[in-house]
């Protein structure tokens, strides 16, 4: 199982990261991206990958 955690204090809102989910386990939400509790992450790595300002990081648990 993997854990999303986004510094809403870097994210910029730009939705990238919502664009590039296979899974759709992030969405926008007040303008910055959060995790949706319905579906669980797959560990891909694209968010991280596709972040311009590296608010997002992975944790496998």
């Amino acid at each position: 199982m993997y854990l999303i955690s986004i510094d809403e204090e870097k994210c910029t809102g730009c939705g990238e990261c919502v664009d590039v989910c296979p899974v759709s386990h992030l969405e926008m939400k007040d303008e910055v991206a959060v995790t949706n509790e319905q579906t669980e992450c797959v560990g891909c790595d694209s968010c991280v990958e596709t972040c311009p300002v590296e608010a997002i990081t992975l944790t496998e648990y």
